[in-house]
């Protein structure tokens, strides 16, 4: 059984709606949304970004909302 999940694209004005089944990894997801290189992938629920690798089936429900944005980069240069 597959699910669908929107996907907002950080510095974008849009969402896009992906279709994710048991293995898919937030990479896939990242791929099928068309986000550029270096993004990654957050439940909008502000928990800690999926790992590229990470099936995250489990972790949403069909309908739900996960943010692609760059990371953040905390600290000084």
């Amino acid at each position: 059984m597959s699910k669908k999940i929107d996907v907002r694209i950080a510095g974008q004005e849009r969402i896009v709606t992906v279709e994710i089944e048991e293995n898919t990894t937030a990479a896939n997801v990242l791929e099928k949304a068309g986000c550029p290189a270096g993004y990654e992938l957050l439940p909008a629920t502000g928990e800690m970004s999926f790992g590229q690798d990470e099936a995250i089936y489990d972790r949403v429900q069909d309908g739900g909302k996960v943010i692609a944005s760059l990371p953040a980069t905390v600290g000084f240069d």
